[in-house]
């Protein structure tokens, strides 16, 4: 191997000859000269290094990645490969381990955005990312472009979302392959609860509504109830009580009864609101959360109460069904027989399908008529029938003639 005159070796001759030293387990013989290389043909300005580069950063997954991750040395990667600025195998191995990394380790919230702003996502793969094998067939995994735009993401949600939304849009042309539809549902309702905090509630209301039929998660009914609350507090309140009435996981919705006390004492219901603020902070103690200051309302502060879980749960049910946001309509065709119909919105110019299921009082179902005035909650869902054109469905639920 000494006697290789490596200045006569191309670009893709050296970037094997660097292979199989890291084949060999020679990875320093292979990082120092392949790095030399590398240095010599930038400082002349020579271009085309794109399979060096690419050997070299194999070699530096083996031997820095393989069991921890060196942040100087991804950082290293990076500037090469936007030299290069093409996409090369090693690349989406690098960004997928560096994800893995992050998802498992304690680094802060900064420095996790700083190294994932290095990334070019148009340098990504995004094929079906097949990870291991059952049996015969393999398990296939959303792509690393889809991977990445879902981490960083959700980073950039939490820190902030008006640059979320740029980055959204960014990566958005480029169609990230998301496998698992979950995965992309959430991204997507993270999108729709941005731009609506951004004033486009009405578009993000409908999309949120989608996708909570489909991740059935109440955090869903909080990104909407984050977005209506400035111009509807009753309705923001429904989707607050909603998200832990029908998904009790306390654990993870717990600020929702923070918001069902602040939003009564706005509407002037006391009682209420020192019921769910007691409650959020008995919730409070028994997740052992910190108490942070911005989680305080100073009025109902210094009130205890004496109640019951089940006090608690009569209440939800309560409002639940006074704050229900119903619109009106008319049963435009209704079908005895087969015991469903069509209620027509004409502020929604929209036809809402139902069924006698969908009654809230079942006895009114002997008076249903084609004509007659009912109040219904709209409720949109995707269309997973091939042989229908529509992308989503309308249909009416808590149906009452009126």
């Amino acid at each position: 191997m000494s006697e290789v005159n490596y200045d006569n070796l191309n670009d893709f001759q050296f970037s094997q000859l660097i292979f199989n030293l890291r084949k060999q387990g020679e990875l320093d013989k292979a990082e120092q000269i392949a790095k030399a290389r590398i240095n010599e043909t930038i400082k002349n300005k020579n271009i085309l290094i794109k399979h060096t580069i690419n050997a070299y950063a194999w070699v530096i997954c083996s031997k820095y990645f393989k069991d921890g991750f060196d942040f100087q040395k991804y950082k290293e990667l990076m500037e090469l490969f936007e030299f290069i600025n093409v996409e090369i195998s090693s690349y989406s191995y690098i960004v997928n381990s560096l994800i893995r990394y992050l998802k498992s380790s304690k680094v802060n919230l900064k420095d996790q955005m700083y190294l994932l702003s290095l990334v070019n996502p148009a340098l990504l793969n995004n094929d079906q990312n097949p990870q291991s094998k059952i049996e015969d067939n393999p398990v296939k995994y959303d792509s690393t472009l889809a991977r990445y735009a879902s981490y960083y993401g959700k980073l950039l949600f939490q820190n902030n979302k008006k640059d979320f939304i740029n980055f959204f849009n960014k990566i958005q042309p480029l169609n990230p392959n998301f496998i698992n539809p979950k995965n992309k549902y959430w991204y997507l309702s993270k999108y729709y609860n941005s731009i609506g905090l951004q004033g486009e509630v009405k578009s993000a209301k409908a999309n949120l509504i989608w996708i909570r039929n489909e991740l059935r998660n109440g955090i869903i009914d909080t990104y909407i109830g984050d977005i209506v609350l400035k111009i509807n507090k009753e309705e923001a309140l429904w989707y607050y009580v909603k998200s832990v009435k029908e998904d009790k996981n306390y654990k993870i919705l717990y600020r929702s009864f923070l918001h069902i006390a602040s939003i009564s004492q706005d509407l002037g219901n006391m009682e209420e609101a020192l019921l769910f603020y007691n409650y959020f902070k008995k919730l409070i103690d028994k997740y052992n959360y910190s108490f942070k200051d911005k989680f305080i309302i100073k009025e109902l502060e210094g009130t205890s109460l004496q109640f019951s879980e089940n006090e608690v749960h009569q209440k939800l049910d309560e409002l639940y069904f006074k704050y229900m946001p119903r619109i009106q309509g008319q049963i435009n065709n209704y079908i005895k027989s087969k015991g469903f119909g069509f209620i027509k919105n004409s502020e929604k110019n929209k036809e809402f399908y139902f069924n006698h299921y969908n009654l809230r009082y079942k006895e009114q179902v002997d008076k249903i008529r084609e004509g007659e005035k009912v109040l219904f909650l709209p409720n949109i869902k995707l269309n997973k029938d091939r042989r229908k054109k529509e992308k989503f469905l309308f249909n009416a639920e808590h149906v009452e003639l009126i």
